[in-house]
């Protein structure tokens, strides 16, 4: 084998990654998924997945693929260069699978309950590449490497159910029927724009459901990376929520702090869990300031206070740093504060704090300590006290009470 390519497996087996290498004619499962199929469909046929395709001579390029199957598992297919044998490797997956995703995994495949905890099994014995736009870019420099930089096409394919048996898929959605694809380009649209219709209105069940719909329809690939193509997917989906929550009356500067906020953490995360994950918190968070878009006070130094409040609770408020954050004397915002709203300064921002906390204990399973640090309320003691107070149950009271 040749060095740059034994150095590639190498890397695999310091990851755990298992590889074969097979030869022209050979037939083998759909892929090498270490007895998955088998185990999840008895009468599975073993033998249908020629490699041939996989080989093709008189090209150009060399095919190169990287492949996330209907379990959402990766592999690496790659040709020597003599086209005499073929090395594949995977299973791998790119994030911690815990219950509820393996038994949405189960549905989307129609896979009986009797096996989830031979599947929970699988799925924890399995190499997990966390970063992956990291192992993308250690995939590619070994290509430029071993084939050279102009002399490889590499294939990202994302692929459901038989489709695995036919790399030449990965051009299906290019060379399929025009019509077809206009209507699943419309359809996927339609599903869009009712969306972000929801999101104006504050209505978060109705846009998750829309969502739901359109990414039935799938997004074209634009990138070599798959990652790459779902997080330049949700910098889109950010700039149409941001629009949508300012048709629906939400205050710009709120709008502004939670566009910024989802931006940064867009690029900070390398894995399709915690991007799924995102989209939903972000679809949320836009509907919610669109629900709770602040009352239209007479003064409008008011009503920009009050957007300043809504979009930092969660850090240390003041009544002195946010005086002088607009220009005016702490007396003058209290007064103010009084008159308009008729709380104090301190019982407004405590009021936003608690909503918000009622809401993360309702939605998320951190601690409460977590969320009372996450509300802007460092000392966990004080903050059931303040919640108790405002509500007449403990946060653990409340928690009880929504999931019982």
């Amino acid at each position: 084998m040749d060095k740059i390519l034994s150095f590639l497996t190498m890397i695999m087996d310091e990851k755990s990654i298992s590889h074969r290498t097979f030869k022209p004619g050979q037939k083998v499962s759909s892929l090498p998924d270490l007895g998955l199929r088998e185990m999840l469909y008895p009468n599975y046929d073993k033998h249908i997945f020629s490699l041939n395709n996989f080989l093709a001579e008189g090209k150009a390029n060399t095919d190169v693929y990287i492949i996330r199957d209907e379990f959402l598992c990766n592999y690496f297919i790659c040709p020597e260069k003599n086209l005499k044998s073929l090395l594949i490797s995977g299973p791998y997956v790119t994030e911690i699978f815990g219950l509820s995703d393996v038994k949405r995994i189960m549905k989307r495949n129609t896979i009986s309950e009797t096996l989830t905890d031979r599947l929970v099994q699988y799925y924890s014995s399995l190499p997990i590449i966390q970063d992956s736009l990291l192992w993308e870019a250690v995939l590619k420099s070994f290509c430029d490497t071993y084939y050279g930089q102009d002399c490889y096409t590499m294939r990202v394919m994302s692929l459901q159910g038989d489709e695995l048996s036919r790399p030449e898929n990965a051009q299906k959605e290019s060379s399929g029927n025009s019509k077809d694809i206009f209507e699943i380009i419309e359809k996927r649209y339609l599903q869009e724009k009712h969306t972000m219709e929801c999101i104006s209105n504050g209505d978060r069940e109705g846009a998750l459901r829309h969502l739901k719909r359109a990414s039935t329809y799938g997004m074209e690939k634009r990138s070599s990376s798959l990652i790459r193509d779902q997080k330049n997917y949700m910098i889109i989906f950010n700039t149409t929520c941001r629009l949508a929550a300012y048709k629906g009356g939400a205050h710009p500067y709120s709008i502004d702090q939670l566009s910024r906020e989802f931006s940064i953490m867009i690029e900070k995360i390398n894995n399709y869990r915690d991007l799924r994950a995102l989209r939903d918190k972000m679809l949320t968070e836009y509907c919610k300031i669109v629900s709770e878009k602040e009352t239209i006070y007479k003064n409008p130094l008011t009503s920009r206070i009050t957007s300043y409040i809504q979009a930092n609770f969660s850090s240390e408020l003041r009544l002195g740093s946010t005086a002088k954050e607009f220009g005016i004397s702490p007396n003058y915002l209290s007064a103010l504060f009084k008159n308009e709203t008729g709380l104090s300064f301190s019982e407004y921002v405590i009021g936003k704090r608690l909503t918000y906390s009622r809401d993360l204990l309702k939605e998320t399973s951190y601690s409460i300590s977590e969320i009372a640090s996450l509300c802007g309320i460092p000392d966990a003691n004080y903050f059931s006290r303040l919640f108790k107070k405002e509500f007449y149950v403990s946060p653990k009271q409340y928690r009880f009470s929504i999931h019982s």
